[in-house]
C-alpha cells in the first residue's frame, strides 16, 4: 500500500481458472440468471459515451460479450466500443469505426450457456480496457489527462463513502490495464513519463497488449470464456459519437457524466503518485482546506528554444521580468522551468506546489492542489484556443485563463477552438505587464 491507496480485487492480475483450490464458475440456472436472479448477467453499473463500468463482461475469441436476458438495459454497441481504428474525419474512416460482432455481441443467458458451459474462468478484480488506437497515446497528456482522469472519474462512483476522503478511496484499485489495440511500445512516449506515471500507480499493476488480447483469445476460441468481474471500457469513437466531446473536445468528458462523486475524486490518485514521487507531505497536503493560503508559488513553464507554442524571445524575456517584479513585490515564489532540462520527480514536485502554472505544455495541472487560489494561465496566438488545458484544469477545480496578448477569456466566456495560422509557430507575442497584473487580480480574488 503506497499514500492510502490500496490494491484490491486480488492483486496482479491472477487468473483464476480449474483446480482443486480455485472454484470453477459454472454458467448454470443458479449463475447465469436461474434461481440466483441473474447472478452471473452482466449489469452496467455506469455508462456515458465512449466509458462504461461493467459487472461480469466476458470475452471469448477475442469478442467482448454482454451476457443478459434484458437487451433493453444496454446502451447502444456504438455508443460504447468501435473497432478501434486511426480516426479521420471522412465519412468512409467512420463507417470503418463502426462496430462489428466482432467486437461485441449481446447474448442471452441461454445462449451463453450452450456456447461455454461450464468453460469460464474468471481473471479477478478491476480490469481497465483501452480500446484506443495508437494514433494519440504516445502523448502523455492524452494518457495522463484523457485515458487516466476518464477511467479513475468512472471508477470513483463505486466508492461508497461518495469520495469524501482525500487519503482513501473505496472504489477498487484497477487490477491491470489493457491497451486491446497497442504493442508495447505503442503507449510509451519519448521522455518515457507515461510508464513513470502508470508504473507509479502500483508496482504490482500489469499493462497487457494487443498481442495478450490475441492469445486469450486463442485460449478460449469460441467454446470457453473469460470472466471479467469489473471492468471499465474506454474507446475514444464511441466518446465522438456523444454531443459532450463535441463541446469539449476532450475524451475524458462524458465520464464525468457518470454517477455521483465527491469533490476530492482525483485526490487518491494524485496523492499516490506525488509519493511515489517524493514529494514532502505538506506539499501534497495543500488540497485540504485552509492549506497553503498564505505561500504563493507561480511557475511559468517555459517551451522556449523547443517545442511548439513558443513566444517571441522578446516576448519571453519580457514576460519573466515582469513576474519577477510582481513575485518579488507579493512574496511570492517564482520558478521559471524548462521541462526537459528536469527529471520526472523534480517536475511532479514543482507542479504539486504550484499555485498558478502559466505558458505551454501544462499537462502537469493535473498534479496542482485545487486550492481557491490554484489557477492556470494558457498563453495562446490571439484568436487561438483549445480547451485541451481548460476543459481539464477546470474539472479538477482549478480557474483557468486563456490570454490573448492583452486580454484574456476564462469560462464560461470561452472562444471557440480555433487553430490559425501561426498557432502551433514560435512567435507568438504576449503583453508580459498584463500576465502580471492578471496575476495579482486572481490571487486578489479580483477576476
Amino acid at each position: 500500500m503506497l499514500g492510502g491507496y490500496e490494491r484490491g480485487g486480488g492483486g496482479g492480475g491472477a487468473v483464476r481458472g480449474y483446480s482443486d483450490t480455485v472454484a470453477k464458475v459454472k454458467l448454470n440456472e443458479r449463475s447465469l440468471g436461474g434461481e440466483s436472479g441473474g447472478g452471473r448477467e452482466t449489469r452496467i453499473g455506469g455508462h456515458s459515451h465512449g466509458w462504461t463500468l461493467f459487472e461480469r463482461l466476458y470475452m471469448s475469441d477475442g469478442t467482448l460479450y454482454i451476457v443478459t436476458d434484458d437487451p433493453s438495459s444496454i446502451p447502444p454497441i456504438r455508443d460504447m466500443t468501435s473497432t478501434g481504428l486511426h480516426a479521420t474525419v471522412d465519412a468512409e474512416n467512420k463507417a470503418a469505426r463502426e462496430p462489428t460482432s466482432k467486437e461485441m455481441q449481446v447474448i442471452s443467458v441461454a445462449e451463453a450457456k450452450e456456447r461455454w458451459g461450464d468453460r469460464v474462468w474468471e481473471m479477478d478484480g478491476m480490469t481497465w480496457l483501452a480500446n484506443d488506437p495508437a494514433q494519440f497515446l504516445g502523448h502523455f497528456f492524452h494518457v495522463a489527462a484523457e485515458l487516466l482522469l476518464g477511467f479513475w472519474r468512472t471508477q470513483a462512483i463505486l466508492d461508497p463513502n461518495g469520495n469524501q476522503d482525500m487519503e482513501v478511496t473505496g472504489a477498487p484499485s484497477p487490477s491491470r490495464l489493457w491497451f486491446l489495440r497497442l504493442e508495447p511500445t505503442q503507449w510509451r512516449d519519448n521522455p518515457q513519463f507515461n510508464p513513470h506515471i502508470i508504473h507509479s500507480l502500483s508496482p504490482s499493476l500489469p499493462v497487457l497488449h494487443s498481442r495478450d488480447w490475441s492469445e486469450y483469445g486463442s485460449l478460449t476460441g469460441p467454446h470457453k470464456a473469460i470472466l471479467f468481474p469489473r471492468a471499465i471500457l474506454a474507446d475514444r469513437s464511441a466518446a465522438n459519437r456523444g454531443k459532450l466531446v463535441s463541446i469539449t473536445s476532450r475524451f475524458a468528458s462524458p465520464s464525468t457524466e457518470i454517477g455521483t462523486v465527491g469533490p476530492y475524486w482525483w485526490e487518491p490518485l494524485r496523492r499516490q503518485v506525488l509519493r511515489v514521487a517524493g514529494v514532502e507531505e505538506e506539499v501534497i497536503d495543500l488540497a485540504r482546506a485552509g492549506a497553503g493560503e498564505e505561500k504563493v508559488v507561480v511557475s511559468y513553464v517555459s517551451r522556449q528554444g523547443g517545442g511548439r507554442r513558443t513566444l517571441t524571445e522578446e516576448k519571453h524575456e519580457e514576460l519573466v521580468r515582469n513576474l519577477r517584479e510582481v513575485c518579488e513585490k507579493r512574496g511570492w515564489e517564482l520558478n521559471v522551468v524548462r521541462a526537459e532540462r528536469m527529471g520526472k520527480d523534480e517536475q511532479l514536485a514543482m507542479a504539486a506546489k504550484t499555485t498558478v502554472i502559466h505558458g505551454n505544455g501544462l499537462t502537469h495541472l493535473i498534479w496542482q492542489a485545487a486550492t481557491p487560489k490554484a489557477a492556470v494561465i494558457e498563453i495562446f496566438i490571439p484568436g487561438g484556443f483549445a480547451r485541451d488545458y481548460e476543459w481539464t484544469g477546470r474539472t479538477l477545480g482549478l480557474r483557468h485563463y486563456a490570454v490573448w496578448n492583452d486580454t484574456m477569456h476564462t469560462y464560461p466566456s470561452i472562444p471557440k477552438t480555433a487553430y490559425p495560422p501561426g498557432y502551433h509557430g514560435k512567435d507568438i507575442v504576449v503583453h508580459g505587464p498584463f500576465v502580471a497584473e492578471l496575476l495579482e487580480k486572481h490571487i486578489d480574488g479580483l477576476v
